[in-house]
């Protein structure tokens, strides 16, 4: 990675890895599930088709895994914490999918879709730890969106009456910006999510920039805080939905995404209720079981969407 030729501005190395993912264009699939930890990566990857995994890769906090699942190619990589790392992530796919290293051109765009699979809170009282949470509009409390002049995309109704109602809360003050699932990724969770006759939820999703006072946690004498996160949060409708949960990463990966035509959506497992300092948690016998269901659903999405529909 140390080749003095890299170019600055699309880090690809003189033997064609990519600077932080590690890995060359064809060696990550067009379908592509996110996570976060690193360790859940071989996980993901344990419901692969057997002995399908053709590629392998960790450098710093992202490890990649690509094989097939029910026939169709996946690529398990994970991106760390935090919207920061998502923007790292998602810009070095679409370096890998749409630029070609030998000929130094980018190509155009392409059929990708992303999901991430994760863990979360809950503002609303009436959702219960375990349940899977599915994004329709993503709100990013942080700012990483922000440094893209173009908006992602164009504005539609839902998205304009989820400002509209993020401006009546205190959050107003840290000027929130708003985003789509893609709802091919959003429907087809649910469909399936459906069809299995598993607890789901579909709705709004809050991506904050840290964990503890980013999401209204007050600890110790950092407890003079300026928000109560979940209570704003709770109070917040659009398109027919509340926001369901409170987590680090989709508000990049749908803005991002959508400027770049690409599909994408989250859905993550329960892990607290955080409404009226609540707190109940989801026990750590379950963990596994309703993670095995998130992911599984993600694939599962992948092989009935497959990718031959146009942008």
């Amino acid at each position: 990675m140390s080749d003095g030729t890299m170019n600055t501005e699309v880090p690809i190395s003189a033997d064609g890895l990519v600077y932080h993912i590690a890995a060359r264009s064809d060696d990550v699939a067009d379908n592509i599930l996110l996570v976060g930890d690193p360790g859940r990566v071989p996980f993901v990857a344990s419901f692969f088709d057997s002995g399908s995994v053709r590629f392998k890769a960790n450098n710093r906090e992202i490890a990649t895994m690509t094989g097939t699942y029910k026939g169709v190619p996946v690529t398990a990589m994970s991106t760390g914490m935090g919207t920061d790392n998502v923007e790292i992530v998602l810009t070095e796919i679409h370096i890998l999918k749409e630029f070609d290293a030998k000929r130094k051109v980018w190509t155009g765009p392409k059929v990708v879709n992303i999901i991430r699979c994760g863990t979360c809170g809950c503002p609303q009282a009436d959702i219960e730890p375990g349940a899977l949470a599915v994004t329709q509009l993503a709100i990013g409390l942080d700012n990483t969106g922000k440094y893209y002049s173009k908006r992602s995309s164009t504005s539609n109704s839902d998205m304009e009456e989820l400002e509209r109602g993020l401006s009546a809360t205190a959050l107003r003050d840290v000027s929130p910006y708003v985003s789509t699932a893609h709802p091919i990724i959003t429907n087809t969770l649910k469909k399936l999510g459906d069809r299995k006759q598993r607890k789901m939820v579909v709705g709004h999703t809050a991506s904050a920039p840290g964990f503890y006072a980013c999401q209204g946690r007050k600890v110790g004498r950092l407890s003079d805080i300026r928000f109560d996160i979940p209570q704003e949060l709770s109070r917040v409708r659009a398109a027919g939905s509340k926001v369901v949960n409170i987590e680090m990463e989709t508000s990049a990966l749908c803005h991002i995404s959508r400027i770049l035509g690409y599909r994408s959506g989250a859905i993550c497992v329960v892990l607290a209720n955080r409404a009226g300092g609540k707190g109940s948690l989801l026990s750590d016998s379950d963990k596994v079981p309703a993670m095995t269901d998130c992911v599984t659903l993600a694939l599962d999405t992948f092989a009935d969407i497959g990718t031959s529909s146009k942008l």
